[in-house]
């Protein structure tokens, strides 16, 4: 459900302006799953990136994600799609980062008709899922 920066809690709006403070074209969202709102998502541009990024109601940070381009990938990971992953092309890939969990990339990949759907560790571009379709 969506809803205005004054409907959020004020440490969440708070939290949210000052880790994204050149954050532009917001939107927020109630997670509707409850009857009061636990957590509140926030999707929005940084320069031509998107991001959502989701807030608990005491205004910690729990889900970071950005839309990539591969040109912006980490080196480790470009090289880990180079080496094992050669002659696919890289769709959608996205950056993910759950509170307490380890930060991953997710990436579609695509090859002679084949798809993939693609989760590496950010630290050291180890395959945490691998999906064909």
């Amino acid at each position: 459900m969506s809803c205005t920066p004054q409907a959020l809690p004020a440490v969440v709006l708070a939290n949210f302006q000052k880790q994204f403070p050149s954050a532009v074209v917001i939107r927020w969202k109630m997670d509707a799953r409850q009857t009061t709102a636990q957590y509140f998502v926030a999707s929005f541009k940084i320069g031509i990136t998107n991001w959502q990024v989701t807030y608990d109601k005491d205004g910690r940070c729990t889900m970071k994600m950005k839309d990539m381009l591969f040109e912006d990938l980490p080196q480790n990971i470009k090289d880990k799609l180079i080496k094992e992953f050669a002659g696919y092309s890289v769709r959608k890939p996205q950056y993910f980062e759950y509170l307490g969990a380890d930060p991953y990339y997710s990436l579609t990949l695509f090859k002679a008709g084949q798809v993939m759907n693609l989760r590496l560790k950010a630290s050291d571009a180890s395959v945490i899922a691998e999906r064909k379709q």
